[in-house]
């Protein structure tokens, strides 16, 4: 019936609305933009200025389409242009990616502003960090960063902090190096961040530090997250004077560089501010890492909310992908292998790009499930793939956390000579790039180290690390620590040694519910003579047997014959992305990625 009526009196009602509606100046804003026709200065001011309002009740995506139709009836192009980048900016905010290029590319044909063209090239590279869309980001960004460098140095460090998370989802070097040679040619941080008023100084400092360790420049810069101003401001719930970007790239760079405490007060801090679904599913990029940091940090079951929330918002895409994950991740170390396949396979169905950050997740989540069912060749496929034959990492970052297992896998299944040449070229290509490692990695490659040790070595797990406590940020990497080198102890007879840190293992294993590694701690623990309450004893026939076995064993007890039980058994690993030195179809690698020279 609206449409079907006449233009002048849907016009004529509007105005009528917009005469009552004086309390409400947003809403009168929107009536009195439905009821114009031509440009109008007044009208397209009064839209503007609700905008707020807008955002306030129905999001981002509100705010967006305020913005939009005060620049349509803007008179005049530079001030159709402004409206038009600020439409773009709320659309990316609400996760409408395709949406905020169109407004920005608007916004470029009808202004030769060069800060307004500034502004527009930088959300057309956020949309296309936001929709997964790496390569094309990084190409998009990191001129304009060079750019912007001399006369809008803010700009430009925003523009590198974006790249950088583009180069980091991607995980290829080329598109990192060319994020740290970029960083090369802006000016010092300390002149531009002191001009800024304190909101824009802390999300400049805060891009700079983001972009800084996703390039391994952060500490060789001195530059840490407790440097960002924000320290007297952790511990609250919401930041005075601190914008939700700076929270997030701050917060970001600190789990990435293994500070998982001050990762989740940030993060944390972040996601209070973020009111509206909308916003939260735009961010969910960095607020997925406050997902893996609650999974470093042990709190499990926070880590399975938040990941249920940002799958529930995002719908599909990256971050949907990155969320699925995470709850994968949790089940394959709770022995939950069969829905963790599933998630696995879940994250990686669509037509979404897939960086490598996200492939080297799956890759370590079906390598976990697979040690869980006892199947340590599967294991050892899929996690040596997260690793070149000269111990370059496949991601950066992710790769480097399934060192200890992937260790595990190659001595349990009979490839330790293997094993220990991967391990000796990852430490090799370390020292190449200079790259010491935090206490974190230091003890993830302890655990490799010890597990694929010489038999003969009389301290196989290095002394320092076993005693450094900073390892119980991490309890369930500082758990299998313990166990291993609980286990290495028992089997030289060192049993009054081995007890108390099998004890501890055990502890933590227990209260994650990581079930399959708790059977293994508790079999140790038998084994040093601890009787367990409700354990069966080690003579039971079942509990002799690996997982793998014991699943054998059930299916042959329901009736299924050996064909079906190897079926029910196969899992299927992901293949290696293909090598090559020019395009290929997109249909080579899961996901739709195509390969580049």
């Amino acid at each position: 019936m609206y449409y079907g009526a006449p233009f002048a009196a849907r016009a004529a009602v509007h105005r009528q609305l917009a005469d009552v509606l004086t309390g409400r100046p947003d809403r009168r804003a929107w009536h009195l933009g439905a009821a114009t026709l031509l440009p109008d200065e007044d009208v397209a001011a009064l839209l503007a200025a609700s905008a707020v309002h807008a955002r306030r009740r129905g999001g981002p995506a509100a705010m967006a389409s305020a913005l939009e139709r005060a620049a349509d009836l803007s008179p005049e192009p530079g001030d159709q242009a402004g409206r038009l980048i600020q439409a773009a900016e709320a659309a990316v905010s609400a996760g409408q990616a395709d949406r905020a290029r169109e407004l920005a590319n608007r916004a470029l044909d009808r202004s030769p502003d060069p800060f307004l063209r500034l502004r527009g090239q930088t959300v057309t590279g956020w949309a296309l960090v936001a929709s997964g869309r790496y390569r094309r980001a990084t190409e998009v960004l990191l001129p304009l960063a060079r750019a912007a460098a001399a006369g809008a140095p803010a700009v430009a460090w925003n523009a590198v902090g974006l790249a950088a998370t583009a180069a980091y989802q991607s995980g290829h070097p080329d598109r990192l190096r060319a994020v740290a040679a970029t960083i090369t040619t802006l000016p010092p941080a300390a002149a531009t961040i002191a001009a800024l008023p304190p909101a824009a100084a802390d999300e400049t400092q805060a891009a700079r530090l983001w972009a800084m360790t996703v390039t391994g420049q952060a500490r060789a810069a001195g530059v840490l997250p407790r440097q960002l101003g924000l320290p007297r401001q952790l511990g609250l719930p919401r930041p005075p004077g601190t914008s939700e970007r700076a929270l997030l790239d701050a917060g970001a760079a600190a789990w990435l560089a293994d500070r998982t405490s001050d990762a989740i007060r940030l993060l944390r801090a972040a996601r209070d501010t973020l009111d509206d679904q909308p916003l939260r599913a735009a961010c969910g990029g960095p607020l997925a890492a406050l997902g893996w940091a609650y999974l470093d940090a042990g709190r499990w079951d926070d880590a399975l909310e938040l990941a249920a929330e940002a799958g529930r918002l995002a719908g599909t895409g990256v971050t949907s992908s990155t969320a699925t994950l995470i709850a994968a991740t949790i089940e394959a170390a709770r022995g939950d292998t069969e829905q963790a396949r599933a998630h696995v396979a879940d994250a990686l169905a669509g037509d979404v790009e897939h960086g490598r950050l996200v492939t080297a997740r799956a890759r370590h989540a079906l390598g976990l499930a697979a040690l869980a069912d006892g199947d340590y060749q599967t294991a050892f496929d899929q996690l040596g793939q997260l690793f070149d034959e000269d111990g370059v990492p496949y991601h950066p970052h992710a790769s480097y956390l399934a060192t200890g297992d992937l260790a595990l896998a190659a001595a349990r299944c009979g490839h330790r000579l293997d094993g220990r040449k991967i391990l000796k070229r990852v430490h090799a290509a370390l020292a190449e790039a200079d790259q010491p490692g935090t206490a974190r990695r230091r003890q993830l490659m302890a655990r490799a180290n010890g597990i694929l040790a010489d038999p003969a070595t009389p301290d196989a797990y290095s002394a320092d690390v076993l005693h450094d406590r900073t390892g119980d940020q991490w309890p369930f990497e500082c758990a299998q620590l313990d166990l291993e080198s609980g286990e290495w102890l028992r089997r030289r007879r060192r049993i009054n040694e081995a007890k108390p840190v099998l004890g501890a293992a055990l502890e933590v294993f227990r209260a994650l519910r990581a079930r399959p590694w708790q059977r293994r701690c508790e079999s140790e623990l038998r084994a040093c003579g601890i009787a367990l309450p409700g354990v069966p004893a080690s003579g039971s026939g079942l509990n002799r047997l690996t997982p793998q076995q014991r699943q054998i064993v059930r299916l042959a007890a329901a009736g299924l014959p050996n064909r079906q039980i190897a079926q029910r058994l196969y899992r299927p690993r992901i293949p290696s992305p293909p090598t090559c030195t020019g395009p290929t179809p997109s249909s080579a690698w899961p996901g739709g990625t195509s390969c580049t020279a």
